[in-house]
Protein backbone atom coordinates (compact mmCIF):
# COMPACT_ATOMS: atom_id res chain seq x y z
CA UNK A 1 0.00 0.00 0.00
CA UNK A 2 1.50 3.34 -0.98
CA UNK A 3 0.91 6.62 0.79
CA UNK A 4 0.62 8.62 -2.41
CA UNK A 5 -0.56 11.84 -0.79
CA UNK A 6 2.37 12.13 1.62
CA UNK A 7 5.56 14.11 1.04
CA UNK A 8 7.60 10.95 1.64
CA UNK A 9 6.31 7.92 -0.20
CA UNK A 10 5.93 4.84 2.00
CA UNK A 11 5.11 1.34 0.82
CA UNK A 12 3.65 -1.18 3.26
CA UNK A 13 4.05 -4.89 2.66
CA UNK A 14 2.29 -7.62 4.62
CA UNK A 15 3.86 -11.02 5.03
CA UNK A 16 1.86 -13.98 6.24
CA UNK A 17 3.70 -16.99 7.63
CA UNK A 18 3.75 -19.56 10.38
CA UNK A 19 6.06 -18.59 13.24
CA UNK A 20 8.44 -21.46 13.89
CA UNK A 21 11.09 -19.86 16.10
CA UNK A 22 13.07 -16.69 16.67
CA UNK A 23 12.42 -13.08 17.54
CA UNK A 24 12.03 -10.40 14.86
CA UNK A 25 14.62 -7.64 14.96
CA UNK A 26 14.54 -4.25 13.27
CA UNK A 27 17.56 -3.44 11.18
CA UNK A 28 18.56 -0.36 9.21
CA UNK A 29 15.21 -0.15 7.41
CA UNK A 30 12.82 -0.25 10.41
CA UNK A 31 13.17 0.55 14.10
CA UNK A 32 10.68 -1.94 15.54
CA UNK A 33 9.30 -5.29 14.38
CA UNK A 34 6.89 -7.67 16.12
CA UNK A 35 4.87 -10.85 15.53
CA UNK A 36 1.07 -10.60 15.72
CA UNK A 37 -1.52 -13.34 15.59
CA UNK A 38 -4.39 -12.87 13.14
CA UNK A 39 -6.86 -13.49 15.99
CA UNK A 40 -5.57 -10.37 17.80
CA UNK A 41 -5.89 -7.97 14.87
CA UNK A 42 -9.66 -7.40 15.20
CA UNK A 43 -9.23 -6.05 18.73
CA UNK A 44 -6.28 -3.95 17.59
CA UNK A 45 -8.49 -2.42 14.87
CA UNK A 46 -11.23 -1.67 17.40
CA UNK A 47 -8.73 -0.04 19.75
CA UNK A 48 -7.35 2.04 16.87
CA UNK A 49 -3.89 0.52 17.35
CA UNK A 50 -3.60 0.07 13.59
CA UNK A 51 -3.44 3.03 11.24
CA UNK A 52 -6.52 3.36 8.98
CA UNK A 53 -4.32 2.99 5.88
CA UNK A 54 -3.59 -0.59 6.95
CA UNK A 55 -7.23 -1.60 7.44
CA UNK A 56 -7.51 -3.08 3.90
CA UNK A 57 -4.48 -5.25 4.62
CA UNK A 58 -6.02 -6.56 7.83
CA UNK A 59 -9.31 -7.24 6.06
CA UNK A 60 -7.39 -9.21 3.45
CA UNK A 61 -5.89 -11.38 6.20
CA UNK A 62 -9.36 -11.93 7.69
CA UNK A 63 -10.61 -13.07 4.28
CA UNK A 64 -7.62 -15.38 3.83
CA UNK A 65 -7.65 -16.95 7.30
CA UNK A 66 -11.18 -16.28 8.46
CA UNK A 67 -11.88 -13.87 11.26
CA UNK A 68 -11.05 -15.72 14.47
Amino acid sequence: MAYRHEADKIITTVFSCDHVFGTPKGQDDIAEVAWYQVKDLGKMLQNEEITPEHTPLIKFLFEKYGRV
